[in-house]
């Protein structure tokens, strides 16, 4: 079918990458595919998330054009795409090991290919369909999408530095979360924001969840006797740049919300979970590691507020 094109749409292309069996080259996947997209001068916008569905573990690619064609656009992203995607098994695998994992899953990796690798390696295009329910119609979607990018820049630069032996993520995540809180949440409903994100990602508030939760104050105990600081003001001058752009970021979303002004169906509380939870995901913190980190940054609060 012939298309008219119109130089002043925006295209934007959707596209999946399935990694089969290849789990643990995820990471090395994202920081690839980001810097080849970079590089593309006519992608104006970008992000991923990491996604599994009936078909396997998965990158989801989202990139904006203003001047391209299409399918034209597509084309190209298939030829970036695919010899990465091919290439995956010689990737090197991740040495990334979670904060707390189920009892019974001693490698993460392992069991990733337990439940997905039967699944086959492919490229797959979609159609990109905003999510104008979670951020507060087109006019907030436009505002989450910078974030969007900043946050998977970030994620990248992050898992780059990871993989040539800097230092963890795990140094990251629980600043990287105070900032949403920071900027979205009043202080006085810091505690209980915490609290409902780590039985969220539990599952509910359960009898199992409280187990899990006892668990996680026992850590903060053991932290706290160690003296170990879960927010740390010492940072290196690279981990710090990556903390003062997200801070920035966040405080550019909101004013953009504020500016919008009276938008139905979306509050400060959700877009700060969803921008924290999505961060965490292109990082590729489980959603058990979502609750530890909460409960942890919930003990936090509690503590400076006693303090």
């Amino acid at each position: 079918m012939n298309e008219i094109i119109n130089k002043n749409k925006v295209n934007w292309v959707y596209v999946k990458l399935y990694v089969g069996k290849n789990i643990d080259r995820l990471d090395q996947l994202i920081v690839k595919v980001s810097r080849c997209v970079e590089q593309f001068e006519d992608v104006d916008q970008w992000f991923f998330i990491r996604y599994v569905d009936d078909q396997g573990v998965h990158l989801r690619l989202r990139l904006r054009s203003k001047i391209r064609d299409l399918e034209q656009f597509k084309n190209e992203i298939q030829q970036v795409c695919a010899p990465l995607v091919n290439a995956l098994h010689e990737l090197l695998p991740s040495t990334y090991y979670p904060m707390v994992k189920p009892e019974g899953f001693e490698d993460s990796a392992v069991m990733g290919q337990e439940l997905f690798g039967h699944k086959d390696v492919q490229i797959i295009f979609d159609e990109y369909e905003p999510e104008y329910d979670k951020y507060g119609g087109s006019a907030g979607i436009k505002a989450a999408e910078v974030l969007f990018q900043l946050s998977s820049e970030l994620a990248k630069d992050i898992l780059a530095d990871e993989i040539q032996g800097f230092y963890s993520r795990k140094d990251l995540v629980p600043l990287l979360m105070h900032e949403c809180c920071e900027v979205f949440i009043p202080q006085e409903k810091r505690q209980e924001f915490w609290k409902e994100y780590a039985f969220y990602w539990l599952g509910g508030n359960t009898p199992a969840a409280e187990d899990w939760r006892e668990k996680f104050i026992e850590k903060w105990q053991q932290l706290r006797e160690a003296n170990v600081e879960l927010l740390t003001s010492q940072l290196d001058p690279r981990k710090q740049s990556y903390i003062d752009r997200w801070r920035a970021g966040l405080r550019e979303a909101a004013k953009r919300y504020h500016d919008i002004g009276d938008i139905a169906d979306f509050s400060e509380e959700v877009l700060c979970f969803n921008f924290a939870h999505l961060m965490n995901n292109r990082l590729g913190i489980a959603s058990l590691e979502e609750s530890y980190m909460a409960t942890l940054l919930e003990c936090k609060v509690d503590q400076a507020e006693v303090a």
